[in-house]
């Protein structure tokens, strides 16, 4: 079993300064203060990068370990479809449809016909802020072997109160050992209590 796979990792300093962690932050949150995350290793070309001053597009394409977000889309919608929202503080939930879907990742919504102004008003509203983000620990190779994955990592979110933690997905042979020891005990209770059963009559 992995030293890491039971550990959590907290920055309250870090979510003081910055808020809740985002797609474009989670990263550094990840990483904690000077690399002091147990889940960061400091040879990886993320660490390279920082310590460099250089840019960190350049992280994808350098042989070594890194560390990277998987994309995690906040809007499923598309034009068209139908939502329910609760915008603009009415209390309410609305049927509404998507109008359009800007840049910035809010979403233009049209209400159903509204007979008090026998209009129908359109508002920009922002889909929730993602609960979790999913980081892949992955090594590049110098020749042109296929990139390993060699662990992926999960950080979830809370907003109210804002916090934040970091924890390792547990690996493969950590779920099947778990199973069978637990498989294991099920099968020794049964034959016990048969034996007893046994014994008893």
């Amino acid at each position: 079993m992995s030293a890491h796979s039971s550990l959590r990792f907290d920055d309250l300093h870090w979510i003081a300064l910055n808020g809740a962690p985002t797609a474009q932050t989670v990263l550094d949150f990840f990483r904690g203060p000077e690399g002091s995350s147990p889940f960061w290793d400091r040879n990886c070309t993320n660490e390279l990068c920082i310590q460099q001053g250089r840019d960190l597009f350049e992280v994808a394409k350098m042989a070594g370990v890194r560390y990277e977000v998987v994309a995690t889309p906040l809007v499923s919608l598309r034009v068209g479809d139908a939502c329910i929202v609760n915008a603009g503080g009415r209390g309410t939930p609305f049927l509404a449809e998507v109008r359009n879907i800007h840049l910035d990742r809010s979403i233009e919504v049209m209400y159903a016909f509204d007979r008090s102004t026998g209009r129908e008003p359109s508002e920009h509203v922002r889909p929730h802020p993602p609960s979790s983000f999913t980081i892949r620990k992955v090594r590049r190779f110098v020749d042109e072997r296929p990139e390993l994955v060699e662990a992926v990592f999960y950080v979830t979110v809370s907003y109210a109160p804002v916090s934040a933690s970091a924890y390792r997905c547990p690996d493969v042979e950590t779920v099947v050992a778990a199973r069978v020891e637990n498989t294991a005990f099920h099968l020794r209770s049964a034959f016990e209590s048969l034996l007893e059963q046994r014994a008893a009559s």
